[in-house]
């Protein structure tokens, strides 16, 4: 908050799902605490509340994934409208397998269940005044990065990329909410990076130059 004060601009602050959620994470914070804490210092420090953007990542039904996927989304259902009352938003909805499912979904999966929760950030917002972003994508690591060994990683392909957008525009389309598909902002990609608890990938632009259409 001190540098973006220092430079005149906008702060975003996130919680992933499961530091923060309507069950309080292991934070012990749920998106009320999750924004009073923020304003809190911001409060003590002179930041101007209005230049804060308080954002979620992976706001899906990660934190609940040992149940099974209709439970584990029905949670995530349960947690939007609380996120989407109490934060300025810019949510990151990332989906991985649920209980019984492989880590990686196809991308009609994924799209289809972001379309699902969209369809509720939509009606929330619209009575909250808050105007949600969204990013999206499959490619992504867990929240707090990878629990296994990093073997290998996979750049993104610009197919993937068009792939899954189209995903994306499909299932919003048949969910009937073409408007937060127009609210998509990023989608995200996986350039090579990444880490565990014991290592780091460190980034190789080369890599990621290959990957770039011509």
């Amino acid at each position: 908050m001190l540098q973006a004060a220092a430079g005149g601009t906008t702060v975003l602050i996130e919680a992933t799902c499961n530091q923060v959620n309507h069950e309080g994470g292991y934070t012990g914070l749920t998106p009320v605490a999750f924004r009073a804490r923020v304003h809190r210092i911001a409060d003590e420090v002179g930041f101007p509340r209005e230049q804060i953007v308080l954002g979620g990542d992976h706001l899906g039904p990660n934190p609940w994934r040992h149940l099974p996927a209709e439970a584990a989304l029905a949670q995530a259902e349960r947690w939007w409208p609380r996120m989407s009352r109490r934060v300025r938003e810019d949510p990151h909805r990332h989906q991985h397998g649920l209980s019984g499912e492989p880590d990686h979904l196809p991308d009609s999966v994924t799209a289809e269940r972001a379309a699902r929760l969209a369809v509720i950030a939509e009606s929330v917002a619209s009575t909250a005044g808050t105007v949600p972003r969204y990013v999206i994508g499959t490619e992504v690591p867990v929240p707090g990065g990878a629990l296994e060994t990093i073997e290998h990683l996979e750049v993104t392909r610009p197919e993937a990329v068009a792939a899954t957008l189209e995903a994306h525009r499909r299932a919003f389309a048949a969910a009937g909410a073409e408007a937060a598909f127009e609210a998509v902002i990023a989608l995200v990609a996986q350039p090579g990076v990444e880490f565990d608890d014991r290592n780091v990938v460190v980034y190789e632009p080369e890599r990621a130059v290959s990957s770039v259409p011509r």
